[in-house]
Formats: structure tokens, sequence, C-alpha cells
């Protein structure tokens, strides 16, 4: 039965239980768990005292072993622990078995099985051909490697990260291998635990141990181990508790919300006709808490939610016409249009003493859509008491209609004057004072605002004001395991070397952001034109983490007039402003991040008379090629769409 009804958990919402089974009692142990209140279980294939397989007779259906249950591999004795006359020997047998194990997986349907790494460079290598061998084989299929977030020998976690990293790159990444964390008594550092939310973190093993006694008698976990359970829950990290009940079920237990919630569960899916109260019950109520504690305010989310780590193009606004739903997804920004419309009132009233004697405020929205900004033109010139001439510049024929359709509605016939052409071209009778637009993409520049507005400087009095006035973009170097699985499994170069716009949300940020590329309008200097290069040297915020970096976030800041201003950074965000999802450049292999070795990384902005494109590298801590040079992979067109 799922934790809670937050959609923005995702599949963190089902709980499951590691269980211990004799021979021939894996039916019955799967039934008292599923009865419990637990959503799937991991399990040995054998009984753990003689290595006898357990039945797979008709009480366990196939759906119920693809759904319900996931496999435990028997762990491989760590190096050194075993004689050297018997290592070559013990090590055959290992993979013999481990072999066997992941082919009965298959047989099965088993969608997932976890697999513990042993201590060694020699036997991680030969766990990872076996593994990698295997998930070649079935595609279908996940391997979740299990490592201990924090353990006495290593209390940062960094021996657990390098063990999974030497498995997963023995394995050249596949997309079906995964990582799965226990965690038991000990904890390291916040900072540790977030670096893992950007691998492919699938589940979290949840030792018992791990809880304490709180006043009431109730098992409780101290405040890490909490951080590290809701981390986890925000990023569709699946909790399985493991370990024996140390707090008993009192019988007030068994008049639970929880319980109560078990017994709607099964009588509303007909899963079974009398709902059980588990040993671990008390815990699974616990982490029913968490999970819901914070589920409310996450819920604000929900909008967003299908667009989490979701590879999006970015637009070619000047080769494609939008479509209607594109525009109306830019209208429901709320926040957006507000920043706006304080900004065309400052500027208006700062330039008051210019509209005299009858000299109406002549403004030009270029790119005017379906008249979002047209609209707050109109309505900030009335409040700020400045009679007022409005173009609408637009040059999608079918957008046009709209407007058309917008002036006639609102009686705005006076004041606004509709004409259908590209910005670039067009030139007023009069000069305009206020251009106002809203061309920025992801990373400020990336949608060709600089030149779109460029070429719309022209129609500007001397004096003139744009609404942006200037922009900045910024980098910033990211791990995204769960992202670049995604970019991986186009098995193209060419998806490597074009930026994705991303809801950004299973990701490590290694480093600080940095300012890229800053464009103001108008333009100080006709010479300067629109070519940009960067240089970005990153030193991690966090020395001790080692992680790998997959790639690089891209945000803007933008001064729309004087103070107003629109913002994606993330330590700038502005509040309630979903316009804009973050760009990702990725790298075309990850680089791996360690102590006191900087991210050396280029970025540059290519202009052609027919297309701009960007060009990123790195060169150290190593070197990779120049990412999409020429602009091969990905450009965006200068053209306009007939």
């Amino acid at each position: 039965m799922p934790l809670g009804e937050c959609a923005t958990y995702g599949e963190s919402r089902y709980l499951g239980v590691s269980v211990r089974p004799e021979h021939g009692r894996l039916a019955h142990v799967l039934q008292e768990s599923l009865q419990g209140g637990f959503d799937f279980v991991v399990t040995p294939l054998q009984d753990p005292k003689d290595d006898r397989w357990h039945p797979d007779d008709a009480s366990i259906d196939c759906d119920t072993w693809r759904t319900h249950v996931v496999a435990e591999c028997k762990p491989w004795m760590d190096e050194g622990m075993d004689s050297e006359g018997t290592t070559c020997m013990c090590l055959q047998e290992e993979e013999l078995h481990l072999r066997k194990e992941l082919g009965r997986c298959a047989y099965l349907g088993l969608q997932a099985a976890v697999v513990c790494v042993p201590s060694g460079s020699a036997k991680i290598a030969h766990l990872a051909r076996i593994v990698s061998e295997h998930l070649k084989r079935h595609s279908y299929m996940q391997v979740w490697i299990c490592v201990d977030l924090a353990s006495p020998n290593d209390p940062c976690g960094t021996a657990a990260w390098e063990k999974w990293h030497q498995v997963r790159s023995l394995c050249d990444t596949p997309t079906n291998l995964g990582c799965a964390l226990r965690v038991g008594s000990m904890t390291p550092e916040k900072e540790v635990m977030k670096r893992w939310m950007g691998e492919p973190t699938n589940a979290f093993l949840l030792e018992t141990n791990a809880f304490r006694t709180n006043h009431a008698g109730y098992p409780a976990l101290q405040e890490r181990h909490a951080f590290m359970v809701q981390l986890c829950f925000q990023h569709q990290v699946q909790a399985i508790l493991t370990g024996n009940g140390k707090h008993p079920v009192a019988p007030e237990d068994y008049d639970s919300s929880l319980q109560e919630s078990i017994i709607h569960f099964h009588r509303s899916t007909q899963l079974y006709d009398s709902p059980q109260i588990h040993p671990l019950h008390n815990y699974m109520e616990y982490l029913a808490f968490l999970f819901n504690r914070d589920a409310e305010p996450m819920e604000t989310d929900a909008p967003e939610l299908e667009y989490r780590d979701h590879l999006q193009i970015p637009l070619q606004p000047l080769m494609d016409h939008l479509q209607n739903g594109t525009y109306e997804v830019f209208e429901k920004d709320k926040v957006k249009y507000q920043q706006y419309h304080k900004a065309i009132i400052k500027c208006l009233d700062d330039r008051r003493d210019q509209y005299t004697k009858g000299r109406k405020a002549i403004l030009a929205v270029v790119g005017a859509g379906r008249g979002p900004l047209v609209r707050a033109c109109v309505m900030a010139s009335k409040e700020a008491g400045v009679e007022s001439l409005v173009y609408a510049v637009e040059k999608n024929p079918n957008a046009v209609l709209t407007l058309e359709h917008l002036i006639d509605t609102q009686g705005w016939g006076s004041i606004v004057t509709l004409v259908n052409a590209d910005m670039r071209c067009w030139m007023p009778q009069r000069k305009v004072d206020v251009l106002v637009s809203e061309l920025l993409g992801s990373f400020g520049d990336n949608e060709l605002s600089p030149e779109c507005l460029d070429g719309a400087q022209k129609c500007l009095r001397g004096d003139g004001v744009s609404i942006p006035s200037s922009y900045t973009s910024y980098l910033e170097p990211i791990a995204a395991g769960k992202i670049y699985k995604k970019i991986q499994a186009y098995d193209s170069l060419k998806n490597y070397e074009m930026p994705y716009v991303v809801k950004l949300h299973s990701i490590y940020r290694v480093a600080p952001a940095q300012a890229t590329f800053t464009f103001q309008h108008p333009s100080p200097s006709k010479d300067e034109g629109n070519r940009r290069a960067a240089e970005h040297v990153f030193w991690p915020g966090h020395p001790k983490v080692p992680t790998l970096c997959h790639g690089l976030a891209g945000y803007f800041t933008a001064v729309l007039y004087k103070d107003v201003l629109l913002s994606t950074h993330p330590d700038s965000h502005t509040d309630g402003m979903h316009s804009w999802f973050p760009i990702f450049f990725p790298f075309v292999r990850p680089v791996r991040i360690a102590e006191e070795e900087p991210l050396l990384v280029r970025m540059w902005r290519c202009v052609s008379p027919s297309k701009v494109w960007y060009e990123w590298a790195v060169q150290s801590p190593e070197v990779l090629p120049i990412h999409n040079p020429g602009g091969r992979s990905y450009w965006v067109g200068l053209g306009c769409e007939g």
C-alpha cells in the first residue's frame, strides 16, 4: 500500500521489505508482507541455510513475481578473507553462482536484482563482468548495485562511491544499471547524501538499527537519517526496510490510522481479504509520517512534475511558427507578466516629462505572440496616466489572427496598431520610445534575442529604452546520472552535442554557477557583434566529495528595467515564475571530479549569416573533444518560416 498520495514523490510512495524466508516459505512470507502493507519484498531466491532454490509454484503467478519481488543476490566474500589457496576456486564458485541467480531472475521475469559489491578491485572487476554480460542480454531488467552509505571504516562514504563508480565504469554505464544505498546507524555529512541524488539511485535499504526510541516508545530517526529519507522520497528513490523489529507492535497499534488505510486499500483493490499487522508496522508508520509531513508543500510543483528530468529540444523561434498551445503555456506564468507590467510602469514614470503638449508615448511589442505583453503595455500606460500608442509586431500569421480578435474585443483599435512582420525588417513611421520583448530562452540568448533585438534597434529613438535592457547567462557543472541515462539511450554522438531544456531535479550541484555571456539592449556598439567566448574554472564546492560531472546546467538573469529583474538562477530564482526551465549541455562522456582538481570549461557562442550555435569543451581534469564543432549536431536558424 503506498505510503501516501503525494504525486510529486512518484515511485518512492511504494515501500519494500527485506525478507529471509526458509525453503518453501517464500509464497507465505510474500503474502504476509503484502497483507501487512508493504508493496514488494527483497529476497534471496534460495534458502540462506542450504542454498536450495525457492520453488516457483503456482501460488506465485508471473505478474506477482514481476511487480512484487526484487531478488537479493548472495554477497561475495570480501577480498582477503579467503585463504590464498582457495581464492581462485572461491571466485569461480561465486561467479557461477551469480550467473545462476541472475539467470533465475530473468526466468521469473523480475524487474530488478540487488547485487552487493565486495571489496578489492579484482573481485569488483569479475563481478562487473558478469553483471554487464547479463544486462546486455536482458535489457528490460535492472541491477541495483548495493553499497553502504557510511560505515565505521568509511564514515564519509567515499570508498562506497568508488566501488559503485568502478562497477558502472567497468560495465560501460548501461542504462539499466543503478545503485542502492544501505543506510545503517551511521550517516555521512548532508552534502555526501545530496551527492547520491546526482547518481541513478533506485532504492535505499534502511536498517532497523538506524532507528532510535522516542519518548513514547516508538521508533524514530535522528535528524540526519530523517534528512536522508526525505531526500530520497523527494527524488523518487524507493525505501526498503531491512532487519528485525526492535520495537514490538502494541495492541493499540491495531487501531492506527495507517492500519485503517491498509485495510481500506486491500478491500478496495481486493488484493487480500484479511490484512494483518506486520512486525515492522511501527517502522512503516514512521516512514509514512515522514513521507506525508512535507508532501503538501510539494504539491505546488505538481504542474511541473511531468517535466522533471525530461529532455526537451529548445525552440527554433525564427525558423518555426509557435503553436497555439506553446503560447498558452507561456501565458500561464502570471509572475513574469507582473514583472513586465512593473517595469513598463517604472519606465513610463521616469520618462513622464517627455509626454507633454499632446505627445504620446510610443511603445512597440516585438514578438507579440497572442498579446500578453500588448495587454501589459496598455494596462501599464493607463495605470501610469501616460497616453500611449502601441505597435504589436508579430511574424506568425496565425498568432496575428488572435491578436486581431484581442484588439477588437478589448476596444484597443485607437491605441494598438497590429503589424504582421519580422521585427528585423520592420520600420515604423515614427521611432519608438520603448521596445518591449519576451525573446529570452533558457540560456538567455539561446533563442536569438540578441539577433532579433539588434535588428529591431533601428526602430528606437536615440534615448529609447529596451525592456529587457540586459541579460546574463550562467553555467554550473552538475552530476545528473538519471538525465544522462536518457541521452545515452539515443546512442548517437549528435545527442551529446546538443543542449536540452530540462526541469532539473535529480542532480547534484558540483560547483557554484558562474556568469558566461552578457548582452545589452540597445547594443552599445555595432562592432561588437554577438559572438562570444568564455572560460570557466570551477572549483568543487565540497572538495572531499568525489563525483562525476555529466555536463553543464545553464540559467540566466535579466534586467527588465533598473531594479525589476527576472532570474532562473537557482540562488536568485524569481519566486513563482515557471516560464523557463534550465538548459543542459551534456559532455560526450562524464568527467570525474575529485579533491583539489578544478574543472576547466570553455564555451563559445558562434554566429554565421544563417545560424547561431554553441560549442563547448573540457580541458581539465581531463581533455574532452570540442562539442558541436561548426554546429554539426545542433544550431538555431536565422531564417524565417514562410
